[in-house]
């Protein structure tokens, strides 16, 4: 339908059938490979609704070597823009002991994308703004990234997409992701820093966030001193923050 193709009789049942409904439909001789579903809850809805299936974790080919920097909560939206600017022109810059690497901003909305990118200014010499599939986006795909660029994106590079870096980002320490905002799982989050240290290259990334911009639940946790302060390690060390996002990833523990 959405093509305007024409409609067969497995087509009209697929197309009115959720996926679970179709699926649920092979009993338990069901196979398959994911390289989302590995937490702990993803896999025990799984077994809810495929009851008898099996699941187990397969390693990497090859040894992932991400590191990860301690993440950042600010107050103010300024000092949020401030420092992820920062942060970026110290990661894309050259330095005495290494060249500038590629940075690659992921952000929330279109329009803090647009701010981040106007804030950058000259600060960085290749910037470029990925914010929807309309674009002519062809430079950043086809392209290997080199030493001083910065793509700010929206979730559209979380997800799905394959930067290819140059032999001399790989050598001053590979792509620098910077995450701007909490997503609502750490499934995201874990598509999101998956974007660098593909295929046993070298990488990093960093999660900067704006307590301004935290949802409902977690902005009434920030009033708690105690809690808040175990919450600027970003997590997992603190035990209610994690509950929080199990609530969020699955509102039957509400």
């Amino acid at each position: 339908m959405k093509h305007e193709s024409k409609l067969s009789d497995m087509t009209a049942i697929t197309n009115y059938m959720s996926n679970v409904g179709l699926l649920q439909k092979y009993g338990d001789q069901i196979y398959g490979i994911s390289g989302t579903l590995g937490q702990q809850a993803e896999t025990e809805t799984l077994q809810k609704i495929y009851g008898g299936i099996k699941t187990c974790q397969i390693p990497t080919f090859k040894r992932r070597k991400l590191f990860e920097v301690e993440g950042l909560i600010v107050d103010d939206e300024k000092e949020w823009t401030e420092k992820i600017c920062n942060v970026v022109t110290a990661q894309a810059n050259p330095t005495l002991y290494r060249e500038g690497r590629a940075v690659l901003i992921i952000c929330e909305t279109i329009n803090r994308a647009k701010v981040l990118h106007q804030a950058l200014g000259d600060m960085v010499r290749n910037k470029k703004l990925y914010v929807n599939n309309n674009m002519d986006n062809t430079e950043i795909f086809t392209k290997k990234l080199e030493t001083g660029d910065v793509i700010i994106a929206t979730n559209l590079a979380g997800r799905g997409t394959d930067l290819k870096v140059s032999d001399q980002v790989n050598r001053a320490g590979g792509l620098f992701v910077v995450q701007t905002f909490l997503p609502k799982n750490a499934r995201v989050e874990a598509q999101a820093f998956g974007r660098t240290a593909r295929q046993g290259s070298p990488g990093s990334a960093q999660l900067i966030v704006c307590s301004r911009h935290l949802p409902g639940p977690l902005q009434m946790l920030k009033e708690t001193s105690i809690v808040w302060d175990g919450l600027r390690g970003i997590w997992p060390p603190c035990e209610p923050w994690d509950r929080v996002r199990e609530r969020e990833r699955d509102p039957s523990m509400e």
